[in-house]
């Protein structure tokens, strides 16, 4: 079962593409998912802790994961209907710690490794997943047969 928690900014971070591995105390290391929409602010992002046994998930398999968690709190239930209704467009991109991702791929290749110094001194090191989902937008203005587009990610 899955926390929900507000999305924070680690006091110090450092980043480097990241694999399922087990940290020193031989405790696999967390992954911590969040998800919004291209027009959503980070702090709005709905944030959860990625199960041990979802870490074999494909992307499409984790986006289920986060959209139909049954304790999520209203504001939690907004963005969820936000990401949906911007999947429900024919063109959507996913885009994961600003990586292009496929439904298809595992959701773990696209983690980021991050480390935070906590209180005590000690460091965490976990992976983290930033999903923006964003509808593809068309349109364009026509002037002198140019056509100007665009489109968001």
């Amino acid at each position: 079962m899955a926390e929900s928690k507000q999305a924070k900014k680690p006091n110090e971070e450092q980043n480097s593409v990241s694999q399922p591995e087990q940290t020193p105390q031989g405790n696999e290391k967390p992954y911590i998912l969040s998800i919004r929409t291209g027009l959503t602010q980070e702090k709005d992002a709905i944030t959860v802790k990625l199960p041990s046994n979802h870490l074999d998930d494909t992307v499409e398999d984790a986006l289920d994961y986060l959209l139909s968690n049954q304790k999520m709190n209203a504001d939690e239930k907004r963005t969820a209907d936000s990401v949906k209704n911007e999947m429900r467009n024919q063109e959507y991109v996913i885009s994961i710690n600003g990586r292009n991702a496929k439904l298809t791929d595992k959701i773990v290749d696209y983690a980021v490794e991050k480390t935070r110094k906590l209180p005590n001194n000690q460091t965490k090191v976990y992976g983290e997943l930033e999903i923006e989902v964003a509808s593809v937008q068309r349109g364009g203005y026509r002037r002198g047969g140019l056509e100007l587009r665009a489109y968001s990610q």
